[in-house]
């Protein structure tokens, strides 16, 4: 994915500076015109190839780019750690930023996992643990949120609205799982059935 957001972000510069052979030149001294003059002639026939080529691979980085966060999320679904979160929020900004057609920011993300890797991350962590967290909080993955909010807490140099944010989404985790903890006891001890159980509804008769 890596690879094909790199290749997608240098034809989009290619084509940024393309001047098709059939363009006219214009009498005006203007900036763009005079960039468009100097750029590189190229037949119309070519640049339909080079965007048929590079909409491809921007279909492929993105298939690719995807499966990559989703092999990020079951590695720390099984066995979670820093790294793993670091890896996860990284490979989805990369599929975010490719699905914008982002490249540039998509090459960027790849230093965020070294960066944010530690005890103490940098401040500019905080964000990127923070949209995390948010985003395994709306898979209902709540321990998982919750680890991640308090990786968002322990970026240095935080602010204090920041700090809250992070923090109370920490705290409605934690809620979550209790109210699952607590659905799970009440199945286990009275049966599937438990909330009619607690509702004083009339159990229903078994079919003959």
């Amino acid at each position: 994915a890596h690879r094909l957001a790199g290749f997608c972000h240098t034809m989009t510069q290619a084509l940024a500076e393309t001047h098709t052979a059939d363009d006219t030149d214009t009498d005006t001294d203007t900036d763009d015109d005079e960039k468009k003059r100097n750029a590189p002639r190229v037949p119309p026939e070519r640049v339909a190839e080079i965007e048929s080529g590079l909409k491809r691979a921007a279909a492929m980085a993105q298939a690719r780019s995807k499966e990559a966060a989703m092999n990020h999320l079951e590695a720390l679904v099984m066995s979670p750690s820093r790294r793993r979160h670091a890896s996860l929020a990284t490979a989805t900004l990369a599929h975010a930023a490719i699905v914008d057609a982002r490249y540039e920011d998509a090459l960027n993300a790849a230093a965020i996992v070294e960066r944010c890797d530690e005890k103490r991350p940098p401040q500019e962590c905080h964000a990127v643990f923070l949209s995390h967290a948010k985003g395994l909080m709306d898979m209902s993955l709540w321990s998982l949120a919750r680890e991640a909010a308090h990786l968002a807490v322990s970026a240095r140099g935080e602010k204090g609205r920041e700090t809250r944010a992070a923090w109370a989404l920490a705290a409605d985790a934690e809620r979550r799982m209790d109210v699952v903890a607590d659905e799970a006891l009440m199945e286990k001890t009275l049966g599937k059935d438990w909330r009619k159980i607690l509702r004083g509804d009339p159990p229903e008769k078994e079919e003959l």
